[in-house]
């Protein structure tokens, strides 16, 4: 009897939590579904007496080309929640993709699918990702304003094993999957995938929270009066108004035990260290094997602290979604209503997206916190917090009057926002055409605004313009030769052409073109490197020449006595960098990798180096996007963060490394619903207590081991 009763509980469990796996291809199966090639060349292939499905992928593919494979079936996934993926052991490739479609598949609206991203180097086999069972209540996106969370609380397909990845699914209706689409994002090298067997199964031990399985009814709302996620606990969640009270209580008593480093002078540069010359600024000089920042005083000064020092990082778009809220003031509310009108340094990206109505929750939460002086209150309390936590600098992005109060250095960053090359392309700004009058223009202007920062002391250097998108090594000139006849850019590239060519038809013989003069070719917009790809490139590294001469020779004009520290690079080329480096005074790049411990500039270019951003992130307080680069929990966070900052530390060229960011992103996101939990505090304001013991570990040190002392 007992035996029929736990065999009738086997029953059950398979019927309520899954059917038999579901097989959606299997190399060693002569009726498995062809796959279908894109932008690959695939077939099967023995080795060893294992058959595997060879994708063979090209590197260096125009840009948006996501090569890989799809299988074509109809399958019925509702009882599964993993898809498993074994590969041949030892293939390894860079970070993939794969997609479930329903035939309802709609990607403009967010209907229909099911996505996931991989690990960038796998070596163990199998690999498994979490599949939803059920709808997302959370609606995609309308046409103007980006409302697609880069993770929300209903999203999952993370690497099980590994902890890596984002998805993203709305509507996807498990009962019907028609297509697996499996790719990786424009690699840059050639690769060959070995894959045995993609199978959809069910596993007991994942974990589904409560509210994957609530109704859109019960999910919503799912964001509480403090801006944090609703539906569940977490440690130092808070519940009322007078959590915020404690917790600022239990903090002044850490910070009281930990003052700050004893060895720094008044600005955070080592005061038991050698004395240079000092000359009133900050700046750069290279001392023995390494280049050191110099502080106003004459001493070694290593740069170490935050991006976005704010209260309003929680800056979240309200409109047409108050339905997430549980709580909104009236817009007259004599207490709340002000936080609909506080900005911070992002808030012409919200316009830019046409985003008009926002509330800053995290602001909110300081007024609760600290009563009606809550500004000024904060603003020494931010820098008590940089020096007990060993850090020395207001990265970029920071409020102006906690700048100004004159107690931590500082960096700024301008924007450019003059006339650009009207068919550049730019994941923030399309690029601004050099040799238009209104590029050096705009950049004196933008700078003027700020005098009284560059003339100040405590203000370490400027960044000028931010990830900018350059492309390849023709990029820019071919989008300048698809602008119209009026482009600057465009008629300095004909005088090089022609000082070049001299006529028009020695021109058109060599890129084998027709045009019947020089206006004609002006006029045209149909022209690309594929006709003339030395020209391109020879041009391409005029117009990145011009941009960084004309920056800083306006940037000197105005400041000279600031470092220009460069616009922070998130991709470029040797030769631009080269470029660069002829005009700025430090590099500056944002590297989010572990560390940087082997990182090189091109041949021949030697300069200090600024860390612009990095971090990395969990999953754990109320939070489901890590970040870039993502560790298990907050104790290895603050593990791998003085792991860089050591990195950085030892390396001859580098100068200071800038956290990114100072406090968490909303869980609803900001302008371009990024919302990871990558803050040395939570949107109410509380420190991440083991993460910043990892920060004031390496911190206490930072000129120990700069200077070969630890």
């Amino acid at each position: 009897m007992r035996y029929f009763i736990c065999a009738f509980l086997v029953f059950l469990t398979a019927v309520s939590f899954g059917k038999d796996p579901v097989v959606l291809f299997d190399a060693r199966d002569p009726n498995a579904a062809d796959p279908v090639p894109v932008n690959s060349k695939i077939g099967i292939s023995e080795e060893k007496g294992t058959k595997y499905l060879s994708v063979q992928i090209k590197g260096n593919r125009k840009q948006n080309t996501q090569p890989g494979f799809a299988i074509d079936g109809r399958w019925d996934l509702s009882g599964c929640n993993i898809l498993e993926f074994e590969f041949v052991p030892g293939s390894a490739f860079p970070k993939f993709s794969y997609m479930l479609q329903n035939s309802t598949f709609d990607y403009g609206n967010f209907k229909g699918y099911h996505k996931a991203e991989g690990l960038a180097d796998q070596k163990t086999s199998p690999v498994r990702f979490e599949i939803p069972g059920y709808p997302n209540p959370l609606p995609g996106c309308n046409a103007k304003i980006t409302y697609q969370l880069r993770i929300s609380p209903w999203d999952v397909g993370k690497d099980v094993e590994n902890g890596y990845g984002g998805s993203f699914h709305s509507d996807l209706d498990p009962k019907d999957v028609r297509r697996l689409f499996f790719f990786l994002r424009n690699p840059k090298l050639d690769w060959t995938l070995k894959i045995k067997k993609i199978t959809a199964l069910y596993d007991a031990s994942v974990f589904v929270p409560k509210w994957r399985t609530m109704s859109r009814e019960e999910a919503f709302p799912f964001i509480d009066r403090y801006g944090q996620f609703k539906h569940d606990d977490w440690k130092e969640k808070i519940h009322e108004d007078a959590d915020l009270v404690r917790q600022r209580m239990e903090e002044a008593k850490d910070l009281a035990a930990h003052p700050g480093p004893e060895d720094w002078d008044r600005f955070g540069g080592w005061k038991s260290g050698p004395q240079y010359k000092a000359n009133g600024h900050f700046r750069v000089e290279k001392i023995g094997k390494k280049w050191q920042m110099i502080d106003p005083d004459g001493r070694i000064y290593w740069s170490h602290g935050p991006v976005r020092i704010t209260t309003s990082g929680g800056i979240t778009a309200i409109d047409t979604r108050e339905n997430y809220f549980e709580f909104l003031p009236k817009e007259n509310d004599p207490d709340y209503g002000i936080f609909y009108k506080t900005r911070d340094s992002l808030y012409e990206d919200y316009l830019a997206r046409g985003i008009k109505k926002t509330y800053d929750f995290s602001s909110a939460n300081m007024f609760r916190k600290y009563g009606p002086d809550w500004k000024a209150i904060y603003a020494d309390l931010s820098h008590q917090r940089l020096r007990s936590w060993g850090m020395n600098t207001i990265a970029n992005g920071s409020e102006k009057y906690i700048c100004e109060e004159r107690k931590t250095p500082y960096t700024d960053r301008i924007m450019i926002h003059s006339k650009p090359i009207a068919a550049s392309k730019g994941v923030w700004w399309p690029f601004n055409d050099p040799f238009d009058p209104s590029f050096r223009e705009n950049v004196r202007k933008t700078l003027m605004s700020r005098k009284t920062e560059l003339d100040d002391p405590w203000c370490i250097g400027f960044f000028v313009d931010n990830e900018i998108t350059w492309g390849n090594e023709t990029s820019l000139a071919v989008w300048t030769l698809q602008s119209p006849a009026d482009q600057e850019a465009k008629k300095e590239f004909v005088r090089f052409l022609k000082k070049k060519y001299g006529s028009i038809e020695d021109l058109c013989e060599s890129w084998k073109i027709k045009c019947s003069d020089w206006e004609e070719f002006l006029r045209r917009t149909d022209l690309n490197s594929d006709q003339a790809r030395s020209d391109c490139r020879e041009f391409n590294q005029i117009i990145v020449d011009a941009y960084f001469r004309n920056v800083r020779e306006v940037f000197k004009s105005v400041a000279p006595n600031t470092l220009y520290m460069g616009c922070r690079f998130a991709g470029s080329t040797p030769d631009i960098v080269k470029s660069a480096a002829k005009y700025c005074d430090v590099l500056s790049f944002n590297i989010y990798r572990w560390n940087v411990r082997d990182y090189k500039l091109p041949e021949g270019v030697d300069l200090p180096i600024m860390v612009g951003e990095f971090h990395f992130g969990t999953r754990e307080r109320g939070l489901f996007y890590p970040g870039l680069l993502v560790s298990p929990n907050e104790k290895e966070e603050g593990i791998a963060y003085e792991k860089y900052i050591r990195s950085a530390l030892e390396h001859p060229n580098f100068v200071g490394a800038h956290w990114f960011q100072w406090s968490d992103m909303p869980l609803t996101g900001r302008f371009d619903g990024a919302n990871a939990r990558i803050g040395l505090i939570d949107l109410c304001d509380t420190p991440y207590k083991e993460f910043i013991k990892g920060v004031r570990k390496v911190g206490y040190q930072l000129y120990q081991i700069r200077c070969g002392k630890p």
